[in-house]
């Protein structure tokens, strides 16, 4: 009784696969941007770009994320650089 009161407080939702990936890409952009702009930490850049390639990511949709938003951390610019790459795809 007590696992079934713990899991019913806890708000179920729902993400799609293409919303799992876009969330995926926004973090790995939102980690480079801030190792590469922020930090100029040019090691944790090199991590980062080496776990873009082990996860086989779309290197242009990254690269169209990090220089196509002035601000990373705003998730609607974010969705709409994505939007109007993927539309033109």
């Amino acid at each position: 009784m007590a696992a079934l009161q713990t899991i019913g407080k806890k708000i179920l939702t729902y993400l799609s696969p293409r919303a799992k990936e876009q969330a995926a890409y926004f973090e790995i952009t939102r980690d480079i941007a801030e190792a590469q702009f922020y930090l100029g930490n040019r090691f944790q850049e090199i991590y980062l770009w080496q776990e873009v390639a082990d996860r086989d990511m779309d290197v242009s949709r990254i690269e169209n994320l990090l220089y196509g938003c002035f601000f990373h951390n705003d998730e609607n610019a974010m969705i709409e650089a994505d939007r109007e790459f993927m539309a033109s795809k």
